[in-house]
């Protein structure tokens, strides 16, 4: 399908997590109540990854991590962050509608086998399908900020290598030059370039104006349009995936979310004062 009407560039249009919820509700009590025939409203491909289920608390305002890297009490567990992740505890305990026990192979094998109505995936997860699949933008909370995960894929060169120079030339190919565009097109993967976002919002890619790239257009519009939120920035970032990612499992299990939450932040918070000062 060729979607060509630039009607659909209104990043406006676009359901809550309210919403969502609603349909996701609606479609597991027509199609599976019992959980005995494998259907699911709705499903993270990411559950238990920061990049991904960060943007929650984004949404309502929140942040992580404070802007001096170091600071996590007082910013992991306030009255947003209980919110957004009783939000996300509630999709797999109240509601129902997300499987808790799942890895995130299994429950994308559970989309590409048709038993998902939502998937909120990346854009490279698109080009796997093999039946029609209608894109949408990324849900936010009724009264807060539209917040949409960015950040990906990083190139870099190592220290002890003999070829510095022609590595050099390497990454210069793949970020700033040809390479860059050849990565975008041929992963279906949005660019970190501003002027490849705008080519393709400007429909200058065949690849992006159908499905499965259509995805990436749809990110590229997000992105220029100030909506993305990368993942916080810190030297302690290695012990805050880990510890972040054991408590998205804890709250899927029914663990209490403000204890989950201070918890977290009293760990964190002991770790990186290492870095503070």
């Amino acid at each position: 399908m060729c979607i060509r009407d630039r009607s659909y560039l209104d990043l406006e249009n676009r359901l809550t997590w309210e919403q969502l919820i609603d349909l996701a509700t609606q479609f597991q009590e027509k199609m599976d109540p019992d959980h005995t025939k494998g259907y699911w409203g709705f499903i993270f491909g990411q559950q238990s990854n920061a990049y991904q289920i960060l943007a929650l608390g984004n949404s309502l305002g929140e942040k992580a991590i404070a802007d001096d890297g170091v600071t996590v009490e007082g910013v992991l567990n306030t009255d947003g962050w209980v919110k957004a992740m009783t939000f996300y505890q509630d999709l797999y305990t109240k509601y129902e509608v997300s499987p808790a026990g799942s890895t995130d192979d299994e429950v994308k094998a559970l989309f590409y086998s048709g038993k998902v109505l939502f998937y909120l995936a990346n854009t490279i997860r698109a080009t796997e399908a093999d039946f029609n699949i209608a894109g949408i933008y990324h849900p936010y909370f009724e009264g807060g900020e539209i917040a949409v995960p960015t950040g990906s894929w990083y190139l870099g060169i190592n220290k002890s290598t003999s070829n510095q120079a022609l590595a050099l030339d390497f990454l210069t190919f793949c970020t700033t030059g040809e390479g860059a565009e050849l990565w975008m097109i041929n992963n279906n993967q949005v660019p970190a370039r501003k002027d490849l976002l705008s080519n393709i919002i400007d429909d200058q890619y065949e690849e992006f104006l159908e499905w499965p790239g259509y995805a990436t257009k749809i990110a590229a519009m997000e992105n220029l349009a100030g909506n993305g939120y990368m993942r916080p920035t810190s030297y302690g970032w290695g012990t805050f995936d880990s510890i972040i990612s054991n408590m998205f499992a804890d709250l899927r299990s029914g663990a209490d979310v403000k204890t989950s939450l201070d918890n977290a932040a009293a760990q964190l918070q002991s770790d990186f004062n290492q870095y503070a000062g």
